[in-house]
């Protein structure tokens, strides 16, 4: 949530305290914020005398990157029409091909895996395990692509 409001562009810190679009933002996001910060995922410009000392704060090539990869398999989990498979020789999620050409015995995922028909789909990614990310690029495009 905190990587969201940073990349929207309108958070800005005075003193210890954090201001989105001007109001006042939530302790545990200016936590979330500051760890941001130490991970240099996000930087905080040079106060501005003019502004009151206001410090903007701005995403890192490395954060945008992260951004992206989070935002692309959020987008990839909640499509209602892919079904996931997890496999247990990778131990990451598979997204399924729905074209009905799976040979005998195998479920074929679209990143070109096999999996054994005894896998059982299912509507979501498993939870708390990896996705394949060529996968994810099949159901939602190219890396960044519609990003935001």
């Amino acid at each position: 949530m905190a990587l969201r409001r940073v990349y929207r562009g309108y958070l800005a810190k005075l003193g210890d305290r954090y201001f989105d679009a001007g109001r006042p933002i939530p302790g545990y996001l200016a936590e979330a914020l500051d760890a941001l910060t130490g991970a240099r995922l996000a930087v905080l410009a040079e106060a501005d005398p003019l502004a009151g000392g206001l410090r903007r704060v701005t995403m890192t090539d490395p954060g945008k990157a992260r951004y992206v990869t989070l935002h692309e398999h959020t987008r990839a989990r909640t499509q209602p029409w892919v079904r996931w498979a997890f496999s247990s020789l990778d131990y990451h999620s598979h997204a399924l091909r729905d074209d009905g050409q799976d040979p005998t015995g195998v479920l074929a995922a679209r990143c070109g895996h096999c999996l054994p028909s005894s896998v059982e789909p299912n509507a979501s990614p498993t939870p708390d395990r990896a996705m394949c990310t060529d996968c994810v690029a099949t159901v939602v495009g190219p890396p960044g692509f519609e990003a935001i």
